[in-house]
């Protein structure tokens, strides 16, 4: 244990004093190589923005990675679940066949690897195995890793930035190497000393302020460095040594004090091997110092690690009684260290309770815990650590969510119920309209059965009363009586013919068909010729395009009559000079429609502040007595039930519709 100790002691004083990551790493291999095996080594550094793992150092016997992906390593393993973990070959084979983790490299007969925390972020890990002995490490050994893991992420962390520091500052001093700024040169025969301009403004002097004299430089060094520092000079004379090296405090002009790391060497000797001149310069090394202060922070963490922990931490003797508790712990037992030390475990605890457990305390308030427990050595003794994590929070968070999970599903099956309610609602409706909508176009069509009646009714009776002057001078024999029947037949069958259109008009399509949409139109202009006619409307039609498409053929033509009887309400109300409508038919290239129908007529606009109002249910322009405002609605609802799509849009004296189906 004593071993062990001054392990992590000597771990924490070289965390202090090496900067370079490399030596640092070096130094933890060799000090912990005195209580495990560290013959496979490694520090690894997670790059979460590349899915990456790299090795700033690396010592194994078989493997050798500077990057490698992260994808599901053991190493990204232990970064994810930012816990220590210890595996032997054959549940490493078992994590890989479960699709945990992934094998690369020579396989390891054990591997134990420990999370790189800073500030709860995982920055890496380090990683230890063995080719040979299965037995290798132990859970001790992993809570020794676990204890320095985190004071070792901070070092880490610490000696890259110091790292780069020291290189910008090495490469600044060149700098000044080469301007001569920060520059001493001393005569030591004559004692005479020369200073650079930089030399005097590092201490806030103006250039040749004081006089360069070594009774000068020992006046400005602190009282606590001064006899130090002029024993190394003299030393340093004494000795013949070529170069000089020494750090010390000298006193600036405000009065306050600045650390300067002094370098020398000798450019000139005399006939005795003894320095004659020697040049060197000054640097000014406050903010390293600084941080050989926060390493000392660092290491005082360390040592406390324990104690300030966010998480409770016991300790259990070998008979299950605690021997120690850090203030997390007393906290979360509302107890004092004196009360809890000796208390048996199974007391606060059921025995073998691992995991996340309930625990009731003194003041009646409820806590969950997520409990680990790991073996280790505490004071010579094998021990148990239990740690301790509240997770009341969580657990409370989780069980709110279940609440409002269960209310919301409530809420969504009541939503559910009333949109049915309301779909249902609303096709009662939508059958309301469509039977609305088709008795105002039988309206129409009555409207255009009459005016195509009264002229074969006009012809059959001029028929009749022609038979009858016939009968009167003598003239009816029967070759007359056979043609005067003959033309009254083809009268009534023209009438029977246009009673069967109305009849299929107004039979509702139970199936989609395909049917040609050139003769659908020229059907519906022959329910309205007569109509326009009796208007002085002129209906051109240009349908030499043959267009079949897939849909209800009677409703496609109630959609053409819609349209049509509008225009011609519209043509009548304005008047124009040469009233007409235009149909044209044609295909389309449009990868969502094969045909396009657009009706055009010249009987005025429809003003922009309501043409996009006009497919809505009951909005019509006319008189109440003229329409029902559906006409329009019911046409664009057929239309969309056959996946097309219905448009309307000014033109020069009138509007335009467009079909694409």
């Amino acid at each position: 244990m004593q071993l062990k100790q001054e392990t992590l002691l000597k771990i924490s004083e070289a965390l202090n004093r090496t900067f370079d990551l490399t030596d640092l790493c070096d130094k933890i291999r060799i000090l912990l190589g005195k209580v495990m095996d560290t013959t496979n080594f490694s520090v690894a550094l997670y790059d979460e923005k590349t899915d990456t793992i790299s090795l700033p150092y690396d010592v194994d016997k078989k493997d050798r990675f500077e990057t490698f992906p992260a994808g599901k390593t053991l190493a990204k393993y232990v970064i994810e679940t930012a816990k220590p973990l210890l595996v032997g070959w054959e549940e490493i084979k078992k994590m890989s066949q479960e699709g945990k983790v992934e094998i690369i490299g020579t396989p390891s007969k054990v591997w134990m690897g420990v999370p790189l925390i800073v500030e709860k972020e995982t920055i890496g890990i380090i990683a230890l195995q063995s080719y040979d002995d299965p037995a290798c490490y132990s859970q001790e050994d992993v809570g020794i890793l676990t204890f320095v893991s985190e004071a070792i992420a901070l070092a880490i962390k610490r000696a890259k930035s110091q790292e780069d520091l020291v290189k910008s500052r090495a490469k600044f001093r060149e700098i000044l190497e080469a301007t001569t700024e920060g520059i001493w040169e001393w005569n030591i025969k004559e004692d005479v000393l020369e200073f650079s301009d930089r030399y005097y403004t590092m201490l806030d002097y103006k250039p040749k302020e004081f006089e360069p004299t070594m009774k000068k430089w020992a006046e400005l060094l602190h009282p606590e460095d001064r006899a130090s520092a002029e024993m190394n000079v003299d030393d340093f004379i004494q000795s013949g040594m070529e170069s000089y090296f020494d750090e010390f405090r000298m006193k600036t002009k405000f009065g306050g004090y600045r650390w300067i790391r002094s370098k020398g060497k000798v450019i000139e000797w005399d006939e005795e091997d003894k320095p004659l001149r020697v040049i060197g310069s000054h640097e000014d090394i406050t903010y390293e110092k600084v941080a050989e202060i926060e390493a000392k922070r660092y290491q005082k963490s360390f040592i406390n690690i324990v104690e300030s922990s966010i998480h409770g931490i016991i300790i259990l003797d070998n008979t299950k009684k605690i021997s120690y508790a850090n203030p997390q712990a007393l906290s979360i037992f509302e107890s004092t260290e004196r009360e809890l030390e000796g208390t048996l475990y199974e007391d606060l605890i059921k025995v073998g309770d691992s995991g996340e457990v309930e625990l009731h305390r003194k003041d009646g308030k409820k806590l969950y815990l997520d409990i680990k427990t790991t073996h280790v050595q505490w004071e010579g003794v094998d021990s148990q650590l239990v740690l301790l994590q509240d997770i009341t929070s969580r657990i409370e968070t989780e069980m709110k969510i279940r609440q409002s999970n269960i209310k919301l599903e409530q809420l969504s099956n009541e939503l559910e119920q009333k949109v049915e309610e309301q779909v249902k609602e609303l096709r009662e409706k939508d059958h309301l309209l469509i039977k609305q909508s088709r008795q105002a176009a039988m309206g129409e069509m009555i409207s255009n059965i009459a005016h195509q009646w009264r002229q074969p009714l006009t012809a059959v009776g001029a028929i009749v009363q022609d038979i009858e002057e016939a009968f009167k001078y003598g003239e009816l024999n029967e070759e007359y009586l056979r043609e005067s029947i003959s033309n009254t037949m083809q009268q009534l069958e023209y009438m029977s013919h246009t009673i069967d259109d109305f009849r299929n008009f107004f039979m509702p399509s139970r199936l989609k068909e395909k049917f040609q949409i050139n003769k659908t139109i020229g059907k519906t202009i022959s329910f309205l010729e007569s109509s326009f006619k009796n208007n002085s409307i002129t209906i051109e039609a240009d349908l030499k395009a043959e267009c079949e498409i897939e849909g209800f053929s009677n409703e496609f033509t109630q959609v053409l009559l819609n349209i049509l009887n509008n225009a011609k309400d519209a043509i009548k109300k304005t008047n124009p000079k040469e009233p007409f409508v235009k149909i044209i038919l044609e295909k389309t290239t449009d990868e969502d429609f094969t045909s396009r129908v657009t009706i055009e007529n010249n009987g005025g606009q429809i003003p922009e502040d309501i043409i996009d109002k006009i497919f809505d249910p009951y909005f019509t322009t006319k008189h109440q007595s003229e329409g029902t405002g559906l006409g329009l609605y019911m046409s664009k609802m057929l239309i969309e039930n056959m996946k097309g799509r219905i448009d309307v849009q000014n033109i020069d004296d009138g509007v335009r519709f467009t079909i694409e189906v």
